[in-house]
């Protein structure tokens, strides 16, 4: 989708305001504003976004896996645990699999 390098955050976050606007019940809006907010590392606001997204679908696992990641960057270690075992139980087997060893990470 796009990544630290990409200068447009303020554009996406300009386009997922309308999107939210005409779409409010679709997790991408709020996915990628959370997203620029995540590359911006401003990770309680992009906790926030991404936890509207989950309001709206708390099975997507890539939602799921970025407010984990968030909470990781926080230092939050058991609320990250909590997320990556959603991830774990809502993912497919390679998110399960990628949840499973980020938890065994983080309690190390």
């Amino acid at each position: 989708m796009f990544n630290q390098q990409t200068p447009a955050c303020d554009q996406i976050t300009t386009i997922s305001n309308k999107l939210i606007l005409i779409f409010p019940d679709d997790i991408f809006g709020y996915s990628n504003i959370g997203a620029c907010n995540l590359m911006n590392k401003n990770f309680n606001e992009a906790i926030n976004w991404f936890k509207k997204a989950e309001n709206i679908d708390d099975q997507d696992p890539i939602v799921l896996s970025n407010i984990a990641y968030a909470y990781m960057n926080l230092n939050m270690n058991t609320e990250a645990i909590e997320y990556y075992e959603k991830v774990a139980a809502t993912g497919d087997e390679q998110y399960k699999s990628f949840a499973l060893q980020k938890i065994e990470e983080l309690k190390k």
